[in-house]
């Protein structure tokens, strides 16, 4: 789905359930934007954080949309965890 069709339905227009595997999802808390499409935006990220029991929400108020730029450590951090987790979820070859 584009951007405005999620922006206007509060849906990401994906038919099935996302997998449970590990996540992060990084999340600015900056008012960057009309108040709406914030609201709607947050909304679709805790919407996929529910749809794992293998992850986290991070929220964090030091930078806007661009995350990776503003907060590249984070970004590092997260991928590293994610990484760590499926690593130890995978099953071992005997």
């Amino acid at each position: 789905a584009g951007l405005e069709t999620v922006l206007a339905t509060g849906e990401l227009g994906i038919s099935n359930k996302l997998p449970d595997v590990p996540m992060v999802i990084l999340t600015n808390t900056k008012p960057e934007g009309p108040p709406a499409a914030l609201k709607a935006w947050r909304d679709l990220h805790n919407e996929v954080f529910q749809s794992t029991t293998q992850g986290m929400h991070i929220l964090t108020k030091k930078s806007g949309h661009d995350i990776a730029s503003k907060e590249p450590e984070l970004v590092v951090t997260a991928v590293r965890w994610v990484v760590d987790a499926a690593r130890q979820n995978q099953p071992k070859h005997q």
